[in-house]
């Protein structure tokens, strides 16, 4: 049995859509639910069902500032 040290998703916009940090989280065995940005030759498919889920958590960080 494996520990993991780490979230099970990493979720982000496509701003964090760049190949270095996709196979560090792949490494860690951290799935990765960033779209792809237009300009990639090969998009990756995500689980849009967890990538909703990232409307909750900015909406979160948004009334904390308020």
């Amino acid at each position: 049995m494996s520990e993991r040290t780490g979230p099970p998703h990493f979720i982000a916009d496509k701003a964090y859509d760049a190949d270095p940090l996709i196979e560090k989280l792949e490494e860690r065995e951290i799935t990765p639910v960033i779209p792809s940005k237009k300009n990639r030759i090969c998009p990756r498919k995500i689980c849009f069902s967890i990538y909703k889920k990232r409307n909750i958590i900015e909406r979160f960080f948004a009334r904390l500032k308020q």
